[in-house]
């Protein structure tokens, strides 16, 4: 899923996934992270750029209040 939300933007969604595959994270990028970005980078090279002092990171985990786990 891509999706750009603008800053007074409210983005709503429901993720559902077999629990084996647990915990699973969403990761959300501005338009300068995603020009950082090429296909020889793996996930954690992209987890890697992103701020998580900015809320960019939302972990699916019970452990992780805002998840809504």
């Amino acid at each position: 899923m891509n999706v750009s939300v603008k800053l007074t933007g409210q983005l709503t969604f429901e993720l559902v996934y077999p629990a084996n595959k647990c915990c699973l994270n969403i990761l959300f990028y501005t338009d300068e992270q995603t020009n950082m970005m090429n296909e020889r980078m793996d996930c954690w090279q992209r987890e890697n750029i992103l701020k998580p002092e900015e809320d960019q990171i939302l972990r699916l985990t019970p452990s992780f209040p805002w998840s809504g786990c």
